[in-house]
């Protein structure tokens, strides 16, 4: 149940090579994310799509990521209720990404775990499947903070 979690006993040299890594594959979106591990003892979980019943001790600071947007989208439907639903109650706020990865997105969750102390859930998916996530979190957590970056209508916002 715990594979998901970047191991917490990681070397500050294993991090830097996860980050040299990440920038290599052009996956720079995540280096807040990183660096919050390597920086400020910040845990990270990453969560898959299908990945049935998770749990993990939340006694820092951690960002949690599910991954809806791999391959397909599937949204809240590819994710464990329960255990979703365990995240939800916990954790401080939650920013969900519909459109491409800029680290602009990923930044504000590294900065409320790193310097806020909080645990933030981060949902990738695609424009499809946003609004299910949203009235999803709402709906469980009613007034949770949440931060969309979503895709632009065409034409604009008016």
């Amino acid at each position: 149940m715990n594979e998901h979690i970047f191991k917490p006993n990681c070397s500050r040299e294993s991090i830097n090579d996860t980050i040299d890594h990440l920038h290599s594959i052009g996956a720079d979106h995540l280096l807040p994310i990183f660096e919050a591990v390597r920086d400020h003892g910040v845990a990270f979980c990453n969560i898959l799509q299908d990945a049935g019943r998770f749990s993990f001790p939340l006694d820092k600071p951690t960002i949690i990521l599910f991954g809806d947007d791999l391959f397909e989208a599937k949204g809240p439907s590819a994710f464990h209720r329960k255990s979703v639903r365990a995240i939800l109650a916990k954790i401080s706020s939650v920013i969900v990404i519909s459109c491409g990865a800029e680290e602009r997105f990923y930044a504000p969750a590294a900065a409320n775990a790193a310097m806020l102390r909080q645990h933030v859930l981060i949902v990738e998916t695609l424009p499809r499947f946003e609004a299910d996530w949203v009235n999803y979190i709402q709906n469980v957590r009613p007034g949770l903070p949440t931060l969309l970056c979503g895709v632009l209508p065409a034409g604009g916002v008016q």
